[in-house]
């Protein structure tokens, strides 16, 4: 699970929650905020890149396409790509 602070508040103000519960799947390693904040993509140890959008915790993208861990995630500077 992934939760989103607010530090000003001192609160969680999302949580994202993944299809499995086991730490195999929750490897995330990697995370990437869109410029202007609507977007979180994380890459991990599974060769999985997931987008959320982050004011519902709703993901709009998984990527299988990988065969190895990914290393680095990024928006590009529109925030159209991973």
């Amino acid at each position: 699970m992934i939760r989103i602070w607010d530090v000003n508040r001192e609160a969680v103000t999302l949580v994202i929650r993944g299809p499995r519960q086991d730490e195999q799947y929750w490897g995330r390693i990697w995370f990437a905020w869109s410029r202007d904040g609507s977007l979180l993509a994380s890459g991990g140890r599974d060769g999985t890149v997931e987008v959320f959008e982050t004011a519902f915790g709703s993901k709009i993208i998984t990527s299988h396409s990988h065969d190895s861990p990914i290393l680095a995630v990024s928006f590009d500077a529109t925030g159209s790509r991973v």
